[in-house]
C-alpha cells in the first residue's frame, strides 16, 4: 500500500508565520552511527518517503537512539519545528480504563502499531520544513515523519501479554517484570542532581508510595548542603528500602460488579471546625428551607448501597506530634533598605554570531540599555553569565546597593542560587565571579522569568548577535574579546571587596573618614602621625610618596594577587625580591611590609627555586649593590645677626597657646603672670621629674658617657664636643631596635668620615640620578623599617 490518496486527505503543518525558520548546526557522528544513517536513508529513498532538496530554510539533524535489541533507531530532531507549530490539545484515551477493560480475559489479541508508518502525504509547501542534514546531502519527508522504520506487525498472545506497560492476563493486572528488574538494578545517586531527580520521581509517585516524605527524609538532609554533598549510610538504607517497596507491587484486579468497597473520606474542611462553629453549622442544616434539598440528596444516594462508618478515635497527642513534625519554619526576608534596581539579562546565538543584552532599570524608571557582542566561541549558559557579569559591573559603578536580577535561564539562576550543581569548569569560573560580585551589594536577588516577559533584553541580544549593526541606533553595543573571568581588573575589583578581618588600613581609613581613633593612646597617636602621609579617594586609601604619584594601599588579601601577578603573571619574569619591591612601587602600590613579603614570596616560589643558577664559587658578595648617600649636597648661606624680639604681641597678635620645655625660664612667675593677663595657655612639654622619664635618662647617660671621655681626653669645653657625641649616637645601631636613629628618620644610613677616607661602594660609585631615585624609594619604605623596629 503506497498510502492514502492525496485527493482524500493530506497533512498540513500548522506553522506560526511569525516564527523565523531555524537551521540547526550540523552534528557529527562516528563511523558506526554514520553508516546506520546512510542505510536508513537508502531505505527511505527506496520506499519513496523522502526526497533530496538543494536549498531549505528549515534544517534539522538526525538523532540515533539505541533499541533494546542493540540496533539503532533513527529519529529527526524537530525541536525548532515543534516550537513553531502550536500544540494541538487532542484528548488521549484513559490508560487505566484501557488496561482495566483488557484484564480478566483468557485470550487477548495485541496489535503493535508503534512501528508502522502513517501513510499520509505531506502538503507540498510543508515538505521543505521537514528537511534534515544526513551528512552528504539534505533530504525532506514526502510523507508524514514515521515513528519507526519497520513494517507493522501483529502479535497474538494466548495467555498473557504486555499492554501499555502492564502485564495483563486472566489473573489480573501485574507490573512489568522488566520494570521491576530495572528498579532493583538501579544504582544509588552519586551527585546532587541525581538525588534531586530521585526525589522528584518519588514526588510524582507519592499517591502510590505510603509515607513518601518520611522515606525520602535522608535524601532531603543530604540536599541541605549541595556544596558539601555526601551520600551517607542512612541515605543508602532509605534507598534500598524504597527499591524494595517499589519492587513488591501487588497484583491488581478489575472491580467486580456489586462488590463491597470501603471509601475513606475526610469530609472536607468542616472536620477542622471548632465546636462552636460545628454547632452553628448544624443549626444551618436544621433550617426548614434546607429540608427539601436534603430529601432530594438522600433520594439520589439511595440507589447506591452506601454504608456510613465513623472514624475511630485518634489520640490528641499523636496529632500534636504529627503537626510539630510537619510545620516548617519560614524565614521572612527583610525588605531592602536602599532603593531596588532591576536588571534584565538575556542571550542570543545564531550562525552570524552570539550576543547578549542587559537592561538596568533604576527606581525612577530610567533605563540603561547595553548590548554585548563576543568575538570568541562560547555556550548559551556562558553568554548568559557574561550578560549577568556585565550588568552587575555596571550596577557597581553606579553605586547601586540593592539589585534584583531577572533571567530566563533556569540553569544560570539555579547555579547562582546554589540549587543546581555546576559540572562545567568554565561555568564554575563564571559562577565564582558572580558570587564575588554579589558581595558588593547589600541586597541581591535573582529570579527566573518567562522569555516573553524579557523581551527588551532579548531584542538587545539579537541586535548584538546580528552582523548588520545600524550605526544610527542609540543603543550601546560593546564588543568583548575575551571571557570576563580572565579580566584582571575584575579580579582586582573583587579582591578589594573581600569581607576579611580589619587590616592595617582600617584605622587610617576610619580616622580619615570619620575621625575615629583607637582606644589605646599610643595607637591613636601613631595613627594621627601616619595619617598625614595618606589620603582617602573614593573610599580607597592612598599614600603620598616623595615626588611620586599616589600609591594605592593594599590589604593583605590584595597583596597576594599583586605580588603573584607582577612576579609570575603575564608581564612577570620571576624577578628577585628587591626588584619586585621596586616594581610594585613603580606600578603605584604600597603596604607596610613590602620588602619582607616580596622576599618571602620569592623564597617560596617553586619555579624560582627550581631554576636558580648553580653557583660553583664560595659564598661571597659577587656584585655589590649601591646604596643612596643622604644629604649628598648642602646649601649654605649666612643669616643674621638677629635682633631680639620686642612687643611680639603687637606684631603677631595674642596666641592661644605657648608650648615650651620645662626650663626654669619658662616656669618663672613673670612668664606665668604675662600669660595669665592675656589668657594664654602655657604648656610645658618636658617632664619635670627626670627620674620618671626612663627613656630620656637612658639616652642622657649615653651622651654623658661620650662627653666625659672626650672632655677628659682633650681637656676642652664640653659644649664643643656635644655635636660630635650626638652624631655618634645617631649613627650607632641601637641594641633594642637594631637600627640607627638616622636610618629610622631618613630610611638610609648616613655617610660618615671613614667612608671618605676609605671610599665605600656608594661613595666611590656615586650617581646623582640613581641616588635621587633610591632616596625617594627609601623614604616610602621607611615605614616598614619603623614598624619592624
Amino acid at each position: 500500500m503506497r498510502g492514502i490518496p492525496v485527493e482524500l486527505t493530506v497533512d498540513k503543518l500548522n506553522t506560526d508565520p511569525t516564527k523565523r525558520p531555524m537551521v540547526q548546526k550540523r552534528r557529527l557522528f562516528g563511523p558506526e552511527k554514520q553508516t546506520t544513517i546512510d542505510e536508513e536513508i537508502q531505505k527511505l529513498l527506496q520506499a519513496g518517503f523522502i526526497k533530496r532538496v538543494e536549498y531549505s530554510k528549515w534544517v534539522s539533524n538526525p538523532v540515533l537512539v539505541k533499541k533494546p535489541n542493540g540496533k539503532w533507531r533513527m529519529r529527526i530532531d524537530f525541536t525548532n519545528l515543534n516550537e513553531a507549530c502550536p500544540k494541538d490539545p487532542h484528548p488521549l484515551p484513559n490508560v487505566e480504563k484501557l488496561v482495566e477493560w483488557a484484564a480478566g480475559h483468557e485470550r487477548m489479541s495485541f496489535l503493535d502499531a508503534s512501528s508502522g508508518y502513517h501513510r499520509v502525504q505531506l502538503l507540498l509547501d510543508d515538505q521543505e520544513k521537514t528537511s534534515f542534514n544526513a551528512g552528504d546531502a539534505i533530504y525532506c519527508y514526502v510523507m508524514m515523519p514515521p515513528n519507526e522504520a519497520e513494517s507493522p506487525k501483529v502479535h497474538v498472545r494466548l495467555e498473557s501479554g504486555k499492554f501499555l506497560g502492564y502485564v495483563v492476563s486472566k489473573k489480573g493486572i501485574e507490573v512489568n517484570p522488566e520494570k521491576v528488574l530495572a528498579i532493583q538494578q538501579m544504582e544509588p545517586p552519586k551527585t546532587v542532581k541525581d538525588v534531586q531527580c530521585l526525589t522528584s520521581r518519588v514526588a510524582v509517585l507519592h499517591r502510590f508510595v505510603a509515607r513518601s516524605a518520611e522515606r525520602c527524609l535522608p535524601f532531603f538532609k543530604a540536599l541541605r548542603e549541595p556544596k558539601h554533598f555526601q551520600w551517607t549510610d542512612e541515605c543508602q538504607r532509605a534507598f534500598d528500602e524504597l527499591k524494595q517497596y517499589l519492587a513488591s507491587a501487588p497484583l491488581l484486579s478489575k472491580p467486580v460488579e456489586r462488590e463491597f468497597i470501603s471509601i475513606h473520606g475526610d469530609y472536607g474542611k468542616e472536620q477542622n471546625y471548632p465546636l462552636a462553629e460545628k454547632a452553628a453549622f448544624a443549626l444551618v442544616y436544621t433550617k426548614p428551607k434546607l429540608s427539601s434539598q436534603l430529601i432530594g440528596w438522600s433520594v439520589e444516594l439511595s440507589e447506591y448501597d452506601l454504608k456510613f462508618q465513623p472514624r475511630t478515635t485518634i489520640e490528641g497527642q499523636a496529632i500534636a506530634d504529627f503537626l510539630v513534625k510537619c510545620i516548617s519554619t519560614i524565614k521572612e526576608e527583610k525588605a531592602p533598605e536602599h532603593p531596588v534596581w532591576v536588571l534584565y539579562v538575556d542571550r542570543a546565538a545564531s550562525v552570524e554570531g552570539s550576543g547578549a543584552g542587559a537592561v538596568l532599570v533604576g527606581p525612577d524608571g530610567f533605563k540603561f540599555e547595553h548590548a554585548l557582542r563576543f568575538k570568541f566561541q562560547m555556550t548559551n549558559n556562558a553568554i548568559e553569565y557574561e550578560a549577568l557579569i556585565y550588568g552587575l559591573k555596571l550596577a557597581s559603578k553606579l553605586k547601586v546597593q540593592s539589585i534584583q536580577v531577572f533571567s530566563d535561564s533556569q540553569h544560570v539562576v539555579g547555579q547562582v542560587n546554589g540549587s543546581c550543581e555546576i559540572r562545567d569548569p568554565q561555568l564554575g569560573r563564571y559562577a565564582s565571579v558572580v558570587n564575588r560580585l554579589k558581595s558588593m551589594f547589600v541586597f541581591f536577588q535573582i529570579n527566573k522569568i518567562p522569555r516573553a516577559d524579557n523581551h527588551r533584553a532579548d531584542e538587545l541580544s539579537k541586535l548584538a548577535s546580528s552582523q548588520d549593526l545600524n550605526p544610527q541606533r542609540s543603543t550601546i553595543v560593546e564588543v568583548l574579546d575575551a571571557p570576563s573571568y580572565t579580566d584582571l581588573t575584575i579580579e582586582c575589583q573583587l579582591l578589594s571587596t573581600d569581607p576579611s578581618s580589619p587590616s592595617w588600613t582600617t584605622p587610617l581609613m576610619n580616622y580619615l573618614r570619620n575621625g575615629e581613633l583607637p582606644e589605646d593612646s599610643f595607637a591613636a597617636k601613631l595613627v594621627r602621625c601616619r595619617a598625614a602621609h595618606f589620603t582617602l579617594i573614593d573610599n580607597q586609601l592612598y599614600k603620598r610618596a616623595a615626588s611620586m604619584p599616589l600609591l594605592r594601599c593594599l590589604t593583605p588579601y590584595e597583596v597576594k594577587y599583586a605580588v603573584r601577578e607582577i612576579h609570575e603573571g603575564v608581564c612577570g619574569t620571576h624577578i628577585g625580591g628587591k626588584t619586585l619591591t621596586r616594581k610594585l612601587l613603580k606600578q603605584g602600590y604600597y603596604w607596610l611590609t613590602m620588602v619582607e613579603d616580596a622576599q618571602n614570596y620569592v623564597k617560596k616560589c617553586p619555579t624560582c627555586q627550581f631554576n636558580v643558577d648553580d653557583i660553583h664559587m664560595p659564598g661571597e658578595t659577587l656584585s655589590p649593590l649601591s646604596s643612596p648617600w643622604p644629604f649628598a649636597q648642602w646649601g649654605v648661606d649666612l643669616l643674621g645677626p638677629f635682633v631680639k624680639a620686642r612687643s611680639s604681641v603687637f606684631k603677631f597678635g595674642i596666641p592661644k597657646r605657648i608650648i615650651a620645655d620645662n626650663g626654669p625660664q619658662f616656669r618663672a612667675d613673670a612668664l606665668r603672670s604675662f600669660c595669665s593677663d592675656y589668657s594664654i595657655e602655657l604648656s610645658l612639654t618636658s617632664v619635670y621629674t627626670p627620674q620618671s622619664n626612663g627613656q630620656a635618662e637612658s639616652a642622657n647617660k649615653i651622651v654623658l658617657r661620650g662627653l666625659k671621655t672626650r672632655v677628659l681626653a682633650a681637656c676642652s669645653n664640653w659644649v664643643d664636643k656635644l655635636n660630635r657625641v650626638l652624631w655618634s649616637c645617631r649613627t650607632t645601631p641601637s641594641s633594642a631596635t637594631g637600627e640607627t636613629p638616622f636610618s629610622l628618620a631618613y630610611g638610609v644610613e648616613a655617610v660618615i668620615p671613614v667612608e671618605i677616607g676609605l671610599p665605600s661602594n656608594r661613595a666611590g660609585r656615586h650617581d646623582d640620578a640613581n641616588n635621587e631615585q633610591l632616596l625617594r624609594e627609601n623614604l616610602v619604605l621607611v615605614e616598614e623599617v619603623r614598624e619592624m623596629s
